[in-house]
């Protein structure tokens, strides 16, 4: 992502990584192969260094179960103007973010439809804790609960049709049937008003 400053005269180049974090070294590792990566499109930038611009590549490297290095993240936000007093907030949610894109990742991209699902009610909270200079994310999961209700292929999506069809559905669901079935319901109501 680019972004661009004029009033503060700063060209950033952010791009957003997330490597296995078993160790700091990974992430170091990542945060060198990024700034490799763009090392060209800085150099081709620098032209711009001649009217009093600042361009830099900013890596921002969250591992995937959380792990953070602390002193190039808070880099990127002072180099992007961020209120200090917000920096602790955005951390800690980049850090959340990664651990639930993981969690997803695992739990739901690659299994078959007609598996055990995780329900979104039992959802794991996510403990935060900083050492050395380090944020780690630990996780504590709720219990697995299994569904067979919709084991059949395609079962789960005309349900789900139905009831948004007939109004049973969430609200801000419409189908294309929606209005006639509402006219129907009335007829209905006021054939049981007649038959009185």
């Amino acid at each position: 992502m680019v972004i661009v400053s004029r009033a503060l005269k700063k060209i950033a180049l952010v791009e957003v990584c997330r490597p296995m974090d078993e160790s700091a070294d990974q992430l170091a590792a990542a945060e060198t192969r990024k700034l490799r990566t763009y090392a060209p499109l800085l150099a081709a930038l620098r032209k711009y260094e001649a009217d009093g611009w600042q361009i830099e590549i900013l890596p921002w490297v969250v591992g995937v179960r959380g792990l953070l290095m602390k002193a190039p993240t808070q880099h990127v936000l002072d180099f992007l103007a961020v209120p200090r007093k917000s920096w602790d907030g955005i951390i800690e949610g980049a850090a959340i973010a990664s651990v639930k894109a993981f969690y997803f990742s695992t739990k739901y991209a690659a299994r078959p439809f007609t598996m055990a699902t995780r329900r979104p009610d039992c959802a794991k909270t996510v403990m935060l804790t900083i050492r050395a200079g380090v944020v780690i994310a630990k996780e504590n999961r709720g219990r697995m609960r299994t569904t067979t209700r919709h084991a059949g292929s395609g079962s789960r999506w005309k349900e789900t049709r139905g009831k948004v069809a007939d109004g049973r559905g969430r609200k801000g669901l419409l189908s294309f049937d929606n209005q006639n079935n509402r006219e129907r319901e009335r007829e209905r109501e006021r054939e049981r008003e007649r038959e009185r």
